[in-house]
C-alpha cells in the first residue's frame, strides 16, 4: 500500500490536446506531486489521446494508465474508483476532467476544507 494525501482520477474521451494541461495542473500542485496517486481512465478515445497519455507517463513514470473501451464518464469514473480503492490508501479522491485545469493551490485548499470540518464534527459530536 502507498500512503500519499490524494487519489487524483482524470477520466477523458477525445481531449488529447487538452490533457498535458489537465496533467501538469496536478504535477505542480503546492502539496507536491510525492503527495498525489494520479490516474488516468481513457475511456476508449479515437484521438491522439493516448500517444499523449504515455508521453506524459515517460516523463512520471508513477502515472497509472487504464484503457477501456468507451463506457461513458460514469463508468470510466468508477474504474479508477475501483483501482485506487484496491490499491491505494489516500485519505481523499478527487476527480477532473482531460480538458480541465486545477489551480495550484486546489488540493491544498480541499485538503485543509475537509480537516477543518473533521475537527468541526469532531466536537460536535463531543458536545452531542
Amino acid at each position: 500500500m502507498n500512503k500519499k494525501l490524494v487519489n487524483c482520477i482524470i477520466q477523458l474521451y477525445n481531449v488529447g490536446r487538452y490533457l498535458v494541461d489537465a496533467v501538469d495542473s496536478i504535477t505542480h500542485q503546492t502539496i507536491g506531486f510525492d503527495n498525489i496517486n494520479l490516474v488516468i481512465i481513457n475511456d476508449g478515445s479515437t484521438d491522439n489521446s493516448q500517444e499523449v497519455i504515455e508521453s506524459l507517463r515517460f516523463l512520471y513514470p508513477s502515472i497509472v494508465v487504464i484503457t477501456q473501451e468507451n463506457q461513458g464518464v460514469s463508468a470510466a469514473r468508477n474504474a479508477g474508483l475501483d483501482f485506487c480503492f484496491e490499491n491505494f490508501s489516500a485519505p481523499y479522491t478527487c476527480f477532473i476532467d482531460g480538458d480541465d485545469k486545477y489551480d495550484p493551490n486546489h488540493l491544498e485548499t480541499l485538503i485543509a476544507f475537509f480537516k477543518q470540518y473533521e475537527k468541526m464534527e469532531i466536537r460536535i459530536r463531543n458536545i452531542g
